[in-house]
């Protein structure tokens, strides 16, 4: 299953061992990136960044988890410059994970 932003507040039901994707608009040449604020019950399986051209253009941060446990789990992101601190946070995006 793929996320992206339209997905942001929902409850999604996956099966367990099943990867789940998020993928979300970024430009790390702004500072700004997008990590996790909290992904409990979900275990990371990938990170990368699809550029859309040369250096310093934006793209899309694809994230990976894999379900490995059956419960409901939140999946909570936040897109900022990290060394600003949480002042820094621009957007955010989180989904309820329900696990079978």
């Amino acid at each position: 299953m793929t996320l992206t932003l339209t997905d942001h507040e929902r409850t999604v039901a996956v099966t367990a061992g099943s990867v789940l994707t998020v993928r979300l608009p970024e430009n790390p040449g702004t500072g700004y990136r997008w990590t996790m604020d909290t992904a409990a019950g979900l275990e990371a399986a990938g990170d990368r960044f699809e550029g859309a051209g040369g250096i310093g253009s934006s793209g899309t941060r694809e994230l990976q988890f894999r379900a490995s446990r059956v419960g409901s789990f939140d999946l909570r992101m936040k897109h900022w410059r990290e060394w600003e601190g949480e002042r820094s946070v621009d957007r955010r995006f989180a989904v309820k994970i329900k696990v079978t």
